[in-house]
This record gives C-alpha cells, structure tokens and sequence, in this order.
C-alpha cells in the first residue's frame, strides 16, 4: 500500500483587499495543488478573475471567474493535481472585492 503524502491547506482573507494564499517554496520540492476554495462575505463590487498560479505568481496555472454577485463557495477540485515548479512557491490569489466585502482564498494540496 503507498503512503498517502502529508496534505496541507492555507488561507487567506482580506476586507477591501486581496487575499493571497501561499505555499512557501521548500528547496527541492515540488508542491501539488489539489483544489483551492473561493468565497466572499456579499457581491462582489464588479466581475473579478483569481488566479492560482507558482513560481510567486510568474505562472498563471488556472483563472476562475467569479460574478458580480452574490455566490456560493467556489471550490474546483483538481482530478489531475497541478504540479508546481521543484523549489517553488505556489498560490492562490482572489482579487479585492470592493468596499468592505470580506475575500476568502484557500489552497490546498500535497509536497514530495
């Protein structure tokens, strides 16, 4: 039976801002995204894009679109697990919402 690797989750919010979870990069390792989780306190002042992406945000590996309105957690699983660069950080960033609207970012994933 394989080992499971150890998974980890971090998060981020902001109010008025953006709200950036990182992974710190661990010198030859290589992080695996797994799913990030996408959520705000109310709508959104305007249409925005998030991002996950590596390498301290040189790479954009996935964008996810999210309304200016109200919406429920959006929380892409990834089947295939998007692989970070050996030695790199990965991230996921969810742009200021507007006004006072609370952002909530979270990634998750797995490192060899």
């Amino acid at each position: 039976m394989a080992l499971r690797p150890a998974e980890w989750s971090v998060v981020a919010s902001a109010v008025a801002g953006v709200a950036t979870a990182t992974r710190a990069a661990e010198p030859g390792r290589r992080h695996y995204i797994t799913g990030v989780t996408l959520s705000g306190a109310a709508a959104p002042a305007a249409a925005v894009s998030a991002q996950v992406r590596d390498s301290a945000g040189a790479n954009i590996r996935d964008q996810i679109e999210i309304p200016a309105a109200i919406f429920p957690p959006i929380i892409p699983e990834y089947e295939s697990p998007i692989e970070g660069p050996s030695g790199a950080s990965v991230d996921v960033t969810l742009p200021s919402l507007g006004g006072a609207v609370r952002g909530t970012a979270t990634i998750r994933g797995y490192t060899l």
